[in-house]
């Protein structure tokens, strides 16, 4: 195939990036390599530190959010997110989190702290660039946003392996 400007190369296959190792490895070596997700070390799981964060924690609030955060002495900061039955049905609460978190995995942060998330009503109606809007002014609130602010989305390793799209 050519475009005028030359061939197009193929893109690279699952077996050059992740050695062949059938869909179940392909699919785990797509989201390890991509970071695609939140990984689970940069999300707070158990109900003792969620407790602790709420005890000692200090808060800042808007219409979207309350955030609740609390250092951590880590080399990484750590999310929660707590969505109640109030917003929505299972649908609404996970689609809800599923936008907190990456509006947060998206967001440069200091290391070193522990931070909840607590969606209020008005989230289940939200679109994701409010609550993004909304993360991304909590934190700067906070003072847990480093300067840089947004970083570079992560683009798709076959992007990156071959270089500038023309």
């Amino acid at each position: 195939m050519s475009t005028g400007l030359g061939p197009v190369p193929a893109p690279p296959t699952v077996e050059q990036f992740c050695g062949g190792g059938g869909l179940r490895d392909a699919i785990a070596c797509r989201f390890n390599q991509f970071s695609l997700v939140m990984q689970r070390r940069y999300r707070l799981t158990g109900s003792k530190q969620f407790s602790q964060i709420h005890r000692e924690g200090r808060s800042a609030a808007n219409r979207f959010l309350v955030i609740r955060f609390l250092s951590n002495g880590l080399d990484r900061s750590r999310f929660g997110f707590l969505v109640s039955k109030r917003v929505g049905n299972a649908v609404v609460r996970n689609r809800v989190k599923r936008r907190l978190r990456e509006a947060v995995r998206l967001t440069q942060v200091k290391p070193g702290w522990d931070a909840i998330f607590i969606a209020r009503n008005a989230t289940g109606t939200a679109t994701y660039q409010e609550l993004k809007q909304a993360t991304g002014d909590l934190l700067r609130r906070s003072q847990l946003r480093s300067d840089t602010g947004q970083i570079e989305p992560i683009k798709d390793h076959a992007q990156r392996a071959a270089g500038p799209i023309i």
